[in-house]
Protein backbone atom coordinates (compact mmCIF):
# COMPACT_ATOMS: atom_id res chain seq x y z
CA UNK A 1 0.00 0.00 0.00
CA UNK A 2 1.34 3.48 -0.85
CA UNK A 3 2.05 5.88 1.97
CA UNK A 4 0.14 9.12 2.56
CA UNK A 5 3.10 11.09 1.20
CA UNK A 6 3.16 9.02 -1.98
CA UNK A 7 -0.58 9.47 -2.44
CA UNK A 8 -0.24 13.23 -1.98
CA UNK A 9 2.57 13.46 -4.52
CA UNK A 10 0.66 11.36 -7.02
CA UNK A 11 -2.48 13.47 -6.48
CA UNK A 12 -0.54 16.71 -7.10
CA UNK A 13 1.11 15.23 -10.18
CA UNK A 14 -2.25 14.18 -11.61
CA UNK A 15 -3.76 17.61 -10.91
CA UNK A 16 -0.83 19.29 -12.67
CA UNK A 17 -1.13 17.00 -15.67
CA UNK A 18 -4.89 17.50 -15.89
CA UNK A 19 -4.65 21.29 -15.72
CA UNK A 20 -1.87 21.26 -18.30
CA UNK A 21 -4.16 19.46 -20.75
CA UNK A 22 -7.43 21.04 -19.61
CA UNK A 23 -8.47 21.67 -23.21
CA UNK A 24 -8.47 17.94 -23.86
CA UNK A 25 -10.44 17.39 -20.68
CA UNK A 26 -13.17 19.85 -21.69
CA UNK A 27 -13.38 18.25 -25.13
CA UNK A 28 -13.71 14.84 -23.49
CA UNK A 29 -16.51 16.08 -21.21
CA UNK A 30 -18.30 17.63 -24.18
CA UNK A 31 -18.00 14.44 -26.23
CA UNK A 32 -19.33 12.32 -23.36
CA UNK A 33 -22.34 14.64 -23.07
CA UNK A 34 -23.36 14.35 -26.72
CA UNK A 35 -24.88 10.84 -26.69
CA UNK A 36 -27.21 11.41 -23.72
CA UNK A 37 -28.05 14.90 -25.04
CA UNK A 38 -29.24 13.54 -28.39
CA UNK A 39 -31.01 10.58 -26.77
CA UNK A 40 -32.69 12.93 -24.31
CA UNK A 41 -34.12 15.11 -27.09
CA UNK A 42 -35.48 12.04 -28.87
CA UNK A 43 -37.14 10.50 -25.82
CA UNK A 44 -38.48 13.87 -24.63
CA UNK A 45 -40.30 14.20 -27.95
CA UNK A 46 -41.53 10.61 -27.76
CA UNK A 47 -43.05 10.83 -24.26
CA UNK A 48 -44.57 14.23 -25.07
CA UNK A 49 -46.64 12.71 -27.90
CA UNK A 50 -47.11 9.09 -26.79
CA UNK A 51 -48.73 7.36 -23.83
CA UNK A 52 -45.67 5.90 -22.15
CA UNK A 53 -46.76 6.46 -18.56
CA UNK A 54 -43.71 8.66 -17.96
CA UNK A 55 -43.90 12.44 -17.63
CA UNK A 56 -41.84 14.52 -20.05
CA UNK A 57 -40.42 16.44 -17.05
CA UNK A 58 -39.06 13.18 -15.64
CA UNK A 59 -37.38 12.37 -18.98
CA UNK A 60 -35.85 15.83 -19.10
CA UNK A 61 -34.60 15.49 -15.54
CA UNK A 62 -33.33 11.98 -16.24
CA UNK A 63 -31.14 13.10 -19.12
CA UNK A 64 -29.90 16.30 -17.48
CA UNK A 65 -28.74 14.26 -14.51
CA UNK A 66 -27.50 11.51 -16.83
CA UNK A 67 -25.13 13.95 -18.54
CA UNK A 68 -23.70 14.83 -15.13
CA UNK A 69 -23.53 11.24 -13.90
CA UNK A 70 -22.15 9.90 -17.17
CA UNK A 71 -19.18 12.26 -17.03
CA UNK A 72 -18.71 11.48 -13.36
CA UNK A 73 -18.80 7.71 -13.82
CA UNK A 74 -17.14 6.98 -17.15
CA UNK A 75 -13.39 6.66 -17.44
CA UNK A 76 -10.79 5.74 -20.05
CA UNK A 77 -8.36 4.20 -17.57
CA UNK A 78 -8.85 0.76 -19.09
CA UNK A 79 -7.67 2.14 -22.42
CA UNK A 80 -4.53 3.71 -20.93
CA UNK A 81 -3.85 0.56 -18.92
CA UNK A 82 -4.06 -1.58 -22.06
CA UNK A 83 -1.77 0.84 -23.89
CA UNK A 84 0.83 0.63 -21.12
CA UNK A 85 0.79 -3.15 -21.36
CA UNK A 86 1.06 -3.23 -25.14
CA UNK A 87 3.76 -0.58 -25.62
CA UNK A 88 5.96 -1.83 -22.77
CA UNK A 89 5.74 1.19 -20.45
CA UNK A 90 4.16 -1.04 -17.81
CA UNK A 91 7.60 -2.58 -17.25
CA UNK A 92 8.90 0.82 -16.11
CA UNK A 93 5.86 1.37 -13.88
CA UNK A 94 6.35 -1.99 -12.18
CA UNK A 95 9.75 -0.99 -10.80
CA UNK A 96 8.56 2.35 -9.46
CA UNK A 97 7.58 2.71 -5.80
CA UNK A 98 3.96 3.71 -6.50
CA UNK A 99 1.72 0.70 -7.35
CA UNK A 100 0.37 0.62 -10.90
CA UNK A 101 -3.32 0.05 -10.18
CA UNK A 102 -3.37 2.60 -7.37
CA UNK A 103 -1.97 5.15 -9.81
CA UNK A 104 -5.08 4.74 -11.94
CA UNK A 105 -7.31 5.04 -8.88
CA UNK A 106 -5.72 8.37 -7.97
CA UNK A 107 -5.93 9.49 -11.59
CA UNK A 108 -9.66 8.85 -11.89
CA UNK A 109 -10.42 10.37 -8.47
CA UNK A 110 -8.53 13.53 -9.46
CA UNK A 111 -10.42 13.76 -12.72
CA UNK A 112 -13.81 13.21 -11.07
CA UNK A 113 -13.17 15.72 -8.30
CA UNK A 114 -12.37 18.33 -10.95
CA UNK A 115 -15.59 17.52 -12.76
CA UNK A 116 -17.60 17.82 -9.55
CA UNK A 117 -16.22 21.33 -9.07
CA UNK A 118 -17.73 22.17 -12.46
CA UNK A 119 -21.02 20.29 -12.39
CA UNK A 120 -22.34 20.92 -8.87
CA UNK A 121 -22.51 24.74 -9.27
CA UNK A 122 -24.16 24.35 -12.69
CA UNK A 123 -26.88 22.04 -11.37
CA UNK A 124 -27.41 24.28 -8.34
CA UNK A 125 -27.85 27.36 -10.53
CA UNK A 126 -30.21 25.43 -12.82
CA UNK A 127 -32.39 24.42 -9.87
CA UNK A 128 -32.48 27.99 -8.54
CA UNK A 129 -33.09 29.80 -11.84
CA UNK A 130 -35.39 27.19 -13.44
CA UNK A 131 -37.03 25.41 -10.48
CA UNK A 132 -39.95 24.07 -12.55
CA UNK A 133 -37.87 22.56 -15.33
CA UNK A 134 -36.48 19.62 -13.36
CA UNK A 135 -38.49 17.14 -11.32
CA UNK A 136 -38.65 18.04 -7.60
CA UNK A 137 -37.91 14.41 -6.70
CA UNK A 138 -34.17 14.97 -7.17
CA UNK A 139 -33.98 17.27 -4.14
CA UNK A 140 -35.89 15.01 -1.76
CA UNK A 141 -33.56 14.05 1.13
CA UNK A 142 -34.58 10.37 1.06
CA UNK A 143 -33.63 10.10 -2.61
CA UNK A 144 -30.37 12.02 -2.22
CA UNK A 145 -29.46 9.92 0.82
CA UNK A 146 -29.37 6.77 -1.31
CA UNK A 147 -28.34 8.38 -4.59
CA UNK A 148 -24.96 9.62 -3.33
CA UNK A 149 -23.63 6.19 -2.24
CA UNK A 150 -25.14 4.62 -5.35
CA UNK A 151 -23.31 7.12 -7.56
CA UNK A 152 -20.03 6.40 -5.75
CA UNK A 153 -20.57 2.66 -6.19
CA UNK A 154 -21.43 3.19 -9.86
CA UNK A 155 -18.17 5.07 -10.40
CA UNK A 156 -16.22 2.29 -8.67
CA UNK A 157 -17.99 -0.39 -10.68
CA UNK A 158 -17.33 1.32 -14.01
CA UNK A 159 -13.67 1.88 -13.16
CA UNK A 160 -13.05 -1.72 -12.13
CA UNK A 161 -14.85 -3.18 -15.15
CA UNK A 162 -12.96 -0.88 -17.52
CA UNK A 163 -9.60 -1.87 -16.03
CA UNK A 164 -10.64 -5.54 -16.21
CA UNK A 165 -11.27 -5.05 -19.94
CA UNK A 166 -7.90 -3.33 -20.31
CA UNK A 167 -6.09 -6.13 -18.48
CA UNK A 168 -6.91 -8.52 -21.33
CA UNK A 169 -4.01 -6.82 -23.12
CA UNK A 170 -1.76 -9.22 -21.20
CA UNK A 171 -3.10 -11.97 -23.49
CA UNK A 172 -4.49 -10.32 -26.65
CA UNK A 173 -3.32 -7.39 -28.76
CA UNK A 174 -6.82 -6.08 -29.50
CA UNK A 175 -7.88 -5.53 -25.88
CA UNK A 176 -9.21 -2.08 -26.75
CA UNK A 177 -11.48 -3.67 -29.35
CA UNK A 178 -12.99 -5.65 -26.47
CA UNK A 179 -13.55 -2.36 -24.65
CA UNK A 180 -15.29 -0.91 -27.71
CA UNK A 181 -17.61 -3.90 -27.86
CA UNK A 182 -18.31 -3.41 -24.17
CA UNK A 183 -19.17 0.23 -24.81
CA UNK A 184 -21.68 -0.65 -27.53
CA UNK A 185 -23.47 -3.09 -25.24
CA UNK A 186 -23.21 -0.71 -22.30
CA UNK A 187 -24.87 2.13 -24.25
CA UNK A 188 -28.14 0.21 -24.35
CA UNK A 189 -27.96 -1.80 -21.14
CA UNK A 190 -26.92 1.08 -18.86
CA UNK A 191 -29.80 3.39 -19.70
CA UNK A 192 -27.63 5.78 -21.72
CA UNK A 193 -29.60 5.57 -24.95
CA UNK A 194 -32.89 4.15 -23.61
CA UNK A 195 -34.15 4.82 -20.06
CA UNK A 196 -34.49 1.56 -18.17
CA UNK A 197 -38.09 2.41 -17.24
CA UNK A 198 -39.07 2.49 -20.95
CA UNK A 199 -37.61 -0.92 -21.79
CA UNK A 200 -39.94 -3.88 -22.40
CA UNK A 201 -40.22 -6.37 -19.49
CA UNK A 202 -38.04 -9.03 -21.12
CA UNK A 203 -35.23 -6.50 -21.67
CA UNK A 204 -35.47 -5.27 -18.07
CA UNK A 205 -35.11 -8.85 -16.82
CA UNK A 206 -32.12 -9.53 -19.08
CA UNK A 207 -30.26 -6.28 -18.38
CA UNK A 208 -30.91 -6.53 -14.64
CA UNK A 209 -28.65 -9.60 -14.61
CA UNK A 210 -25.72 -7.64 -16.10
CA UNK A 211 -23.50 -5.04 -14.41
CA UNK A 212 -24.25 -2.23 -16.87
CA UNK A 213 -27.57 -1.15 -15.34
CA UNK A 214 -25.83 -0.46 -12.04
CA UNK A 215 -23.32 1.95 -13.60
CA UNK A 216 -25.79 4.64 -14.70
CA UNK A 217 -29.45 3.69 -14.57
CA UNK A 218 -29.63 2.45 -10.98
CA UNK A 219 -28.48 5.72 -9.31
CA UNK A 220 -30.87 7.72 -11.49
CA UNK A 221 -33.78 5.38 -10.77
CA UNK A 222 -33.13 6.02 -7.08
CA UNK A 223 -32.79 9.78 -7.54
CA UNK A 224 -36.03 10.07 -9.51
CA UNK A 225 -37.95 7.84 -7.12
CA UNK A 226 -38.69 5.25 -9.81
CA UNK A 227 -38.05 2.42 -7.34
CA UNK A 228 -39.35 2.04 -3.77
CA UNK A 229 -37.00 2.26 -0.80
CA UNK A 230 -36.58 -1.50 -0.37
CA UNK A 231 -35.77 -1.97 -4.05
CA UNK A 232 -33.34 0.95 -3.89
CA UNK A 233 -31.48 -0.86 -1.11
CA UNK A 234 -31.43 -3.98 -3.29
CA UNK A 235 -29.87 -1.98 -6.12
CA UNK A 236 -27.15 -0.78 -3.75
CA UNK A 237 -26.54 -4.35 -2.62
CA UNK A 238 -26.24 -5.58 -6.21
CA UNK A 239 -23.74 -2.81 -6.95
CA UNK A 240 -21.62 -3.97 -4.00
CA UNK A 241 -21.81 -7.59 -5.19
CA UNK A 242 -20.71 -6.69 -8.71
CA UNK A 243 -17.82 -4.62 -7.35
CA UNK A 244 -16.71 -7.60 -5.27
CA UNK A 245 -16.96 -10.03 -8.18
CA UNK A 246 -15.11 -7.79 -10.63
CA UNK A 247 -12.46 -6.87 -8.04
CA UNK A 248 -11.76 -10.57 -7.63
CA UNK A 249 -11.51 -10.97 -11.40
CA UNK A 250 -9.14 -8.00 -11.64
CA UNK A 251 -6.91 -9.40 -8.89
CA UNK A 252 -6.62 -12.75 -10.68
CA UNK A 253 -6.03 -11.16 -14.09
CA UNK A 254 -3.41 -8.77 -12.68
CA UNK A 255 -1.28 -11.36 -10.89
CA UNK A 256 -1.48 -13.91 -13.69
CA UNK A 257 -0.85 -11.24 -16.30
CA UNK A 258 2.22 -9.80 -14.58
CA UNK A 259 3.72 -13.28 -14.21
CA UNK A 260 3.55 -13.89 -17.95
CA UNK A 261 4.20 -10.31 -19.06
CA UNK A 262 6.91 -9.87 -21.65
CA UNK A 263 7.89 -6.41 -22.85
CA UNK A 264 7.04 -6.10 -26.55
CA UNK A 265 10.12 -6.30 -28.75
CA UNK A 266 12.17 -8.32 -26.28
Amino acid sequence: MPSARQLKRQWIAQWSSMLQYRGNLFMWLFAEAMSPLVAGMVWYAVVAHAKTGVASQDILTYYVMLIVLNNLVTTADGYFFAQEIMDGTLAQALVRPFPVLEKYVVRTLTEKSFYLLLSVPIITILLIVFPHVLSPTIVQPAHLFLFIPSAILAMSLYFILDVVMGSFAFWVEDANEIRRFKFLFESVASGLLIPFILLPPWAKTFFAALPFRYMLSAPLEILLGQVPFTQALQLLGIQVVWIGVLSGCLTVLWYRGVKRYVVPGQ
